[in-house]
């Protein structure tokens, strides 16, 4: 199994690329309700589509798997990151990344802060990595 972590920063440092398509064969969606598990959904696979942005601390990430709708979520480079930029309802997201798995949280705001909504993406099992799902788009 590809080291995920590993294969972002490997990424980063390829200056050609501008594009990183990641295909993971699990995916479980963790939802919460003031706290308090609500539901799970599971998957066989999922996918994330990281840019480059003009900064070079920064990237962009699609998230291909949105349950609610789909969004693009700004984030520094590193294992642990806070979202830097959140398209509302979302809030409150940071990301962590390991050799096996890559884990997307945040809130999903309500006006009436009883109804807020927590999520988290849970990817696991990175398809075989060899460059070939990466583009220089």
């Amino acid at each position: 199994m590809q080291n995920i972590s590993e294969v972002i920063q490997d990424f980063f440092e390829t200056k050609k690329r501008k594009r990183l398509n990641l295909h993971f064969d699990q995916l479980d969606i963790f939802s919460f309700y003031q706290g308090e598990f609500l539901n799970l959904k599971s998957r066989k696979s999922g996918r994330v589509v990281i840019t480059k942005t003009a900064n070079p601390r920064l990237m962009n990430m699609k998230v291909m798997d949105q349950i609610i709708f789909s969004c693009a979520l700004e984030f520094t480079r590193g294992k642990k990151s806070k979202m830097q930029k959140v398209p509302e309802p979302l809030a409150r997201g940071h990301i962590e990344m390991d050799a096996d798995r890559f884990v997307l949280q945040y809130t999903l705001e309500s006006p009436k802060k009883d109804r807020q909504l927590q999520f988290c993406f849970v990817y696991q099992k990175l398809q075989d990595f060899k460059g070939k799902n990466s583009s220089s788009a």
